[in-house]
């Protein structure tokens, strides 16, 4: 793939880069859309959203609050891209990235386990702040965090 060390480095460097920046593009959004359904929710005379999501003035709560649930996953998608790309590029093992499967999908699964329990069990505020858990935590770079230690002791062994 990349034959040169530096080469290697740099594009590495450049795929945890990428992943660090897409938290903060995330988080950028997330948050003003919150202002904006804040804003709707209260009907306040403004909102405290960034002056480029004006645009989110044209939508419903509705629309905003089902609207992240497309994002969450959008971005949950984008960060299991990156991540198993950086680990591909700082291991070259193929077979590693099935467990970067394993660990998104758990999380996944786990998220919507707690989200629909909180429905079953009349509790869907309890569900919903217990599934943004799992769901935060795909959504960052704590899998990579957590993956390049574990497999660096792995690639020892």
């Amino acid at each position: 793939m990349l034959s040169h060390p530096l080469a290697r480095k740099i594009i590495i460097g450049l795929s945890i880069l990428a992943v660090v920046m897409l938290g903060f593009l995330r988080d950028f959004i997330f948050v003003n859309i919150n202002y904006q359904l804040q804003h709707l929710y209260y009907q306040t005379e403004h909102t405290y959203a960034h002056s480029f999501f004006a645009f989110l003035s044209d939508y419903s709560y509705q629309q905003l609050y089902y609207g992240k649930f497309a994002l969450t996953a959008l971005f949950t998608l984008l960060y299991l891209v990156l991540t198993s790309l950086s680990i591909q590029l700082i291991y070259r093992k193929r077979q590693w990235l099935k467990w970067i499967l394993y660990l998104f999908g758990a999380m996944v699964t786990v998220a919507a386990i707690f989200y629909g329990l909180g429905y079953a069990f009349g509790n869907p505020t309890r569900g919903y702040k217990l599934a943004r858990v799992f769901m935060g935590i795909v959504q960052s770079p704590i899998p990579l965090m957590v993956l390049i230690p574990a497999f660096s002791l792995i690639k020892k062994q």
